[in-house]
């Protein structure tokens, strides 16, 4: 971590607003990175009983939240920047409300 690093926590409301913030960027032109959504998943290779974990990326603007397919979601994670060297993270626990940004 460098001296200029950024980090900052957020909860409830606040923490969906950051969410809601950090997708529109993600998506907006000369965006760089990805938004990724994890799950876990029933079944192979994991066994049928068991659950075995799933990253997918989002490749369209979403407003995740109130989109009924990402409601299994138990985490958002965004991981992008600029062209010009902006460099950022986000981690969002969508059923605790709970985000961490990292602006590098």
């Amino acid at each position: 971590m460098t001296d200029n690093t950024i980090i900052r926590t957020a909860t409830d409301a606040e923490a969906v607003q950051l969410f809601e913030e950090c997708l529109d960027k993600a998506f907006q032109p000369g965006a760089s990175g990805g938004v990724f959504a994890y799950q876990w998943v029933p079944g192979e290779p994991a066994g049928p009983y068991q659950t075995r974990p799933d990253l997918v990326r989002i490749t369209e603007k979403v407003t995740a939240l109130e989109k009924a397919k990402w409601k299994h979601v138990q985490m958002f994670i965004i991981d992008s920047g600029d062209n010009f060297g902006d460099s950022w993270k986000l981690i969002y626990h969508a059923g605790m409300e709970v985000a961490t940004f990292i602006q590098e």
